[in-house]
């Protein structure tokens, strides 16, 4: 009996090693920039070191916005430009990030787009080219008919700072700034309405 309790303590010991040595495996985008390590199905985003969330507030917002990404500002193929902080403070906010060449992206954003119109008065989303001149970028778009925003990023300033090296990579923001989540992979309603569950 005595030798079966000690068996059963050591085996509760390495457990307990086991779980405190394991280390966190789900992504983190609070820091201002951001490096990534991903294999071909998993992408997981770590902080890179000394940033930390932008803090933004205004009289006629009712909660504290504290922005935990990097904020940017973008030129838009419809001629304007947008600002996340600006965006997420009004609504919560899908980011996502899309080349033209990329077959998964070709797939996914018409749907997305459908998608789009059920809710297009509650939420945000900004498509973010990755690393594409405007041309090609507005050759891809004419005539698709997004209803969301489209936007340049020519020199990959935007996945840079947020470490994202992957098409069909979208993030999550609240419209306290909070990150949601990051989903890689196609969007389909329960996207929205993780979105829509967090305002």
């Amino acid at each position: 009996m005595k030798g079966f309790l000690v068996a059963i303590g050591l085996i509760g010991a390495l457990i307990g090693i086991f779980i405190i040595a394991r280390p966190d495996s789900s992504p983190d985008l609070s820091g201002a920039g951001a490096e990534v390590s991903a294999s071909s199905t998993e992408t997981v985003i770590t902080p890179a070191a000394g940033n930390g969330p932008v803090a933004l507030s205004s009289d006629d917002v009712e909660k504290e916005f504290a922005l935990q990404v990097a904020d940017f500002e973008v030129e838009t193929t419809r001629g304007t430009k947008v600002k996340l902080s600006d965006l997420a403070k009004d609504r919560p906010t899908m980011v996502g990030f899309w080349a033209s060449w990329c077959p998964n992206c070709r797939r996914n954003l018409p749907v997305q787009n459908d998608l789009f119109s059920k809710y297009s008065d509650r939420v945000h989303i900004v498509e973010v080219n990755l690393n594409e001149t405007r041309d090609k970028v507005d050759n891809y778009v004419d005539g698709k008919g997004f209803d969301f925003f489209v936007a340049y990023d020519e020199q990959g300033l935007v996945s840079r700072a947020w470490g994202v090296g992957y098409t069909n990579t979208h993030i999550l923001i609240g419209n306290d700034g909070s990150l949601i989540d990051i989903h890689t992979g196609d969007v389909d309603d329960s996207i929205f309405q993780r979105l829509l569950g967090s305002s």
